[in-house]
């Protein structure tokens, strides 16, 4: 029978060829260990404790500024012991149909109108002094699937949408109504117009309903990659805390000055 011979030389080799194994063994105990961890002090938090915070859009490239900004809305809204703030990358929904629909213009043999830049004839935007670079399209597509699978599981509790995707999923009752609490909300609110025109009438409706509130005024993401501008915050109908949710919300709209 063959048998190994273990002496200083083998044992030196071994290591020189192979030690990169120990190391993947090494990091990925320590991020079992990390991750059971976690699990098990999150146990500990109860339900009416946690919130989750969604980003839907634009790519977030700095989550320090995140994190910071997590953390000062624990020590200011001391019922909750856990909020969790997360980015869900997804490019603009109009955009992505008016792009389905060039495609569709282009096998088919047709013109699309692509507006040209006056100064490069290249297709662009009017304004080109700031532009967020183009979403990668399997970047965006892994964005959508996440974000249908948190909301089909009742995940998160507050959530920062493009116009467009709110009405969408305010039509289907997705979010808390604000109508009661406008007055509360509408101190922090730039264009207070803008308040009629995101009233929704959803699927069970007998007339519009106020699901969320303009996100433009929100200051606290400046420069992590994140832009409120144009974006619309609501509450999650299926949240289990309401009132928190709504003292959250009404935080972020005062960029840290409302305190509970």
């Amino acid at each position: 029978m063959y048998q190994v011979e273990i002496n200083k030389q083998s044992v030196q080799n071994h290591m020189q060829y192979d030690w990169w194994k120990y190391l993947v063994a090494i990091l990925l105990t320590i991020a079992i260990w990390n991750f059971t961890t976690m699990r098990i002090e999150d146990r500990k938090i109860p339900k009416d404790a946690r919130m989750e915070i969604y980003l839907v859009g634009d790519f977030l490239f700095d989550n320090d500024i995140v994190d910071s900004v997590s953390e000062d809305i624990l020590n200011n809204i001391t019922s909750l012991q856990k909020l969790d703030i997360i980015n869900i990358p997804v490019a603009n929904l109009t955009e992505q149909i008016k792009k389905l629909e060039q495609n569709e213009k282009t096998a088919m043999g047709e013109k699309t109108d692509v507006p040209e830049d006056e100064n490069t004839g290249q297709a662009g935007e009017e304004d080109s002094a700031v532009k967020q670079p183009e979403m990668d399209p399997q970047l965006s597509y892994m964005g959508e699937q996440k974000l249908a699978a948190i909301i089909g599981s009742r995940s998160g509790d507050i959530f920062l949408f493009e116009r467009d995707r709110y009405e969408v999923y305010a039509k289907n009752g997705a979010f808390m109504p604000l109508d009661d609490n406008v007055d509360r909300l509408s101190p922090y609110i730039k264009n207070k117009d803008e308040l009629e025109e995101l009233k929704i009438k959803g699927e069970e409706d007998d007339q519009p309903k106020l699901y969320g509130v303009p996100a433009d005024s929100i200051s606290l993401f400046d420069g992590s990659g994140y832009d409120t501008d144009g974006k619309v915050v609501c509450i999650m109908a299926y949240t289990n805390i309401p009132d928190k949710s709504m003292d959250v919300l009404e935080w972020l709209l005062s960029n840290g000055k409302q305190t509970k």
